[in-house]
C-alpha cells in the first residue's frame, strides 16, 4: 500500500507499528502512532520505561523495520530504499544523539565529530563548519584530546556536535541527558535548546524526564507503544507542572485500561 505522509515536514510518520517476539511472547511496542514534525520544531516524547519511546526513535531513523506503517524523512519514505541508500540517506540527514555517547575511545573529539563525514568521503564540504561547531559547544580547547580525557558532559556535546556536522533533516535524542547529573543535564538541555533557536535544527528527543521534555514545543505522552496525550510546554510553567500533568495522563490511562 502506498503511503500519504507528505513532503512538507522533516518527519511524517503514518499509522506506525512494531511487535516484538512471536504468539504467546509479542509485545507490541509501538502502535498505530501518527506524528509530523515540523521544521526548527523540538519534539519531545516522554513515557515511562518499556512504553517503547527507543523504538519510536528507531523507526524514525530507519534502525529498526516497522511491521506497518511509513516513515517519511525530508519528504523520503524511508521503506522505499534499499539497505545501502538507507544507510548513506541516514548519514547525510538524520542526525543521532545516544545516551551512552557512542565514541570511538581511539579518536580524538575533532575526529570523532567528522566521523559522518569521513565514511562519507566529505570532510572537504565542513572543515570550516566544525571550528564553529567546537567554539559554539566549548570544546575548542579540547579539540585533540581523547574521549577518556573528558567529562560526561563534554563527551556529549561531542556527540551533539557529531550530530550536526552533516548538517541534517532531523536530529534525533534518545535519553541525551541519561549518563548525566542533573546540573550537567539541564545545561545539556539549554545547550540544545539554544542551538534549535539559532540553527532552526527540527528535533526529536525521548525521554522518561519532565525536566527534560520541558524545553521542547511539544510533548507526546507515550504508553505502552500508544500516543496518549499531545501537551504543549507554554502551558505549563515549569517541569513540576508538566510531571504532574504527565503522571495524570498516566494514572488515568491505567484506568481506562483496568
Amino acid at each position: 500500500m502506498k503511503s500519504s505522509v507528505t513532503d512538507s515536514s522533516p518527519v511524517a510518520v503514518e499509522n506506525l507499528s512494531k511487535s516484538f517476539g512471536r504468539e504467546h511472547t509479542m509485545v507490541q511496542a509501538i502502535a498505530e502512532v501518527s506524528l509530523q514534525v515540523q521544521a526548527g520544531e523540538h519534539l519531545a516524547v516522554i513515557g515511562p520505561s518499556g512504553s517503547g519511546k527507543s523504538t519510536l526513535l528507531h523507526l524514525i531513523a530507519g534502525l529498526t523495520s516497522p511491521d506497518a506503517g511509513h516513515v517519511a524523512v525530508g519528504g523520503v519514505d524511508l521503506a522505499s530504499m534499499n539497505d545501502r541508500r538507507l544507510t548513506l540517506f541516514r548519514r547525510q540527514h538524520i542526525g543521532m544523539i545516544f545516551q551512552s555517547y557512542n565514541l570511538i575511545p581511539t579518536l580524538t573529539v575533532e575526529d570523532n565529530i567528522l566521523l559522518p563525514l569521513l565514511l562519507g568521503k566529505g570532510r572537504s564540504r565542513r572543515d570550516g563548519h566544525i571550528d564553529v561547531l567546537l567554539d559554539t559547544l566549548g570544546l575548542t580547547d579540547r579539540r585533540r584530546h581523547r574521549p577518556d580525557e573528558l567529562s560526561g558532559g563534554e563527551q556529549q556535546r561531542v556527540a551533539i556536535a557529531r550530530a550536526l556536522i552533516a548538517d541534517p533533516t532531523v536530529i534525533l535524542a534518545d535519553e541525551p541527558t541519561g549518563n548525566l547529573d542533573s546540573l550537567n543535564g539541564q545545561k545539556l538541555c539549554e545547550m540544545i535548546s539554544k542551538l534549535r533557536k539559532e540553527q532552526k535544527r527540527t528535533i526529536i528527543t525521548v525521554t522518561h524526564d519532565p525536566s527534560v521534555a520541558i524545553w521542547a514545543d511539544r510533548v507526546l505522552v507515550l504508553r505502552d507503544g500508544w500516543i496518549v496525550e499531545t501537551l504543549s510546554t507554554d502551558s505549563y510553567s515549569t517541569s513540576k507542572e508538566l510531571g504532574e500533568r504527565f503522571l495524570e495522563v498516566l494514572s488515568r490511562d491505567a484506568e481506562t485500561v483496568a
